[in-house]
């Protein structure tokens, strides 16, 4: 619709640069991710990716290759504070669901906890940090219920990034 965004944190940005997700605080919940989609006649006007999330925080949006879905943090308590899980919805604002809570850990970890900073693997699994007693990344394949260690069980790696290749 023209209007200057002034996004509240997180964004990203689609790969054809025609679809911007962003969070801001003005919605129904403490914070949202709305969308904007580039067309023939400039910017739409923004989209509340997440009025259907059960959780008062979404952030940290992340894009699928293709731009129809969304990873991000929703929690009850802003700034990923214990409880944090991650979620998807499609870029819509259709299908919210939860994909993975702290309070069910892997096998051998403590539930509790957050998990942080979702991104899509190539093959459309998820990575992500988790913190199940400590700070680590994890990657939950497609079909999977229980995540998998990425790496060595090193005990401070966090904020995870997926590149193109995998």
């Amino acid at each position: 619709d023209g209007a200057v965004l002034h996004a509240g944190g997180f964004s990203a940005i689609a790969s054809g640069g025609d679809l911007v997700v962003y969070t801001q605080q003005d919605g129904p919940h403490m914070q949202d991710i709305y969308a904007t989609r580039r067309g023939d006649n400039g910017w739409s006007k923004p989209v509340t990716l997440t009025a259907d999330s059960t959780y008062a925080w979404n952030a940290i949006p992340a894009l699928s290759d293709d731009g129809e879905r969304m990873l991000f943090d929703c929690g009850d308590e802003a700034y990923g504070a214990a409880g944090t899980a991650i979620c998807e919805v499609h870029t819509d604002g259709s299908g919210f669901r939860v994909v993975l809570t702290p309070t069910i850990a892997p096998t051998g970890y403590t539930p509790g906890g957050a998990l942080h900073e979702a991104d899509y693997a190539p093959d459309g699994s998820i990575v992500f940090e988790g913190n199940w007693g400590a700070e680590q990344i994890w990657h939950l394949p497609l079909g999977a219920a229980e995540p998998v260690l990425v790496g060595a069980p090193f005990i401070d790696d966090n904020s995870p990034c997926v590149l193109p290749d995998g």
